[in-house]
């Protein structure tokens, strides 16, 4: 995975092979989470696209809004369109899989 993160710089490559790849492995949140604090601007945004994966496909509410939230706020001052657009949809979907567990 650290060889893949650091190899794609494109977007369309990169999101075609984290998402069937990476969210089938059942990661737990570790990668995710650390991707998220490099500063590499397409390994960030990898941490929070896999965040946003695995979120939509976590029925049983594992990945909390909480205990991901103070690292979006933390990195919602990036001015990098695509960690920006990336740290947005790891939200949205995040609040999607925890607002469905509650109706």
């Amino acid at each position: 995975m650290e060889k893949w993160v650091l190899r794609y710089r494109f977007l369309d490559i990169w999101t075609t092979l984290q998402q069937p790849l990476l969210e089938d492995a059942l990661l737990p949140m570790k990668k995710p989470v650390v991707w998220s604090g490099r500063p590499e601007t397409f390994v960030k945004r990898a941490g929070f696209v896999l965040m946003a994966c695995l979120a939509v496909h976590d029925k049983k509410g594992m990945i909390g809004l909480s205990s991901v939230l103070p690292i979006m706020v933390r990195e919602a001052a990036d001015d990098r369109n695509f960690v920006k657009k990336a740290v947005n949809w790891a939200l949205r979907q995040i609040g999607n899989a925890t607002s469905s567990l509650i109706t």
